[in-house]
């Protein structure tokens, strides 16, 4: 019976390690590649961009064994931003906008590319605002090329 114990121990542990490779390589060490030129702020451990137009970038790394990192451009007021959602292994993109006062409401919008919304009825938005989504796509692409269309 003890041996049964060491044995589901040892491949729990194995287990155990494998997982936090595959979170590190998966979800931890892409994120992080992304903001190694990044200056970071004082003592915080945050690291923040901003280039000469005043646009803030920013990379949250996941948090120990999770998946939910993201990057984000914002702009100096905070009216607008663009987060990015990476997929496991830079297998793809999630992305969306989010306006902040827009017509005295705060909207956040996902999007399938840099013109088009995943919901039809936010579609009006999005058009209405192509300029600056363009150019937040342009930006992430500049600093962090990824080929987002």
């Amino acid at each position: 019976m003890k041996k049964l114990i060491v044995h589901v121990m040892i491949a729990v542990t194995i287990l155990f390690g494998c997982y936090n490779l595959i979170w590190y390589f998966g979800a931890y060490k892409p994120y992080d590649e992304l903001q190694d030129n990044f200056p970071e702020i004082e003592e915080s451990g945050v690291k923040i961009y901003a280039d000469k137009d005043d646009f803030q970038y920013s990379v949250s790394v996941p948090d120990y064994l999770l998946w939910n990192g993201n990057l984000a451009i914002t702009e100096q007021d905070i009216q607008y931003a663009l987060i990015i959602w990476m997929k496991p292994f830079r297998s793809g993109f999630s992305q969306g906008v989010l306006f902040n006062g827009y017509n005295n409401l705060n909207v956040q919008i996902m999007l399938k590319n840099s013109s088009t919304a995943e919901s039809e009825e936010d579609q009006p938005i999005v058009d209405e605002n192509d300029t600056v989504i363009s150019m937040l796509f342009n930006k992430a692409n500049q600093v962090w090329m990824l080929g987002l269309e």
